[in-house]
């Protein structure tokens, strides 16, 4: 069987819409397929799926937005104005 038809009949039996993103085989028996905010790995010789699912949890997303300064200048000027209020 070919890898696209085995990858779209696995999707189908697995109900899952999205399309994959990326492919490599972690080890020679893991296959881990990406897709939008899921990885699969597929174990054939234990005949196994393990569904890994990422979902932003309340408040540590903004924590991690503002740690990996994403919001960029508007961040540096609010924590230049925290640090001169606590050298106060």
């Amino acid at each position: 069987m070919k890898q696209t038809n085995f990858e779209s009949n696995l999707l189908a039996e697995l109900n899952e819409d999205g399309i994959i993103k990326a492919r490599f085989w972690q080890d020679k028996n893991t296959l881990k397929l990406f897709i939008q905010d899921k990885t699969l790995l597929v174990i054939p010789e234990e005949n196994l799926i393990i569904i890994e699912e990422v979902k932003p949890r309340f408040l540590l997303r903004q924590l991690n937005f503002l740690h990996l300064n994403e919001a960029k200048k508007a961040w540096v000027w609010f924590s230049d104005f925290y640090a001169v209020l606590l050298l106060l």
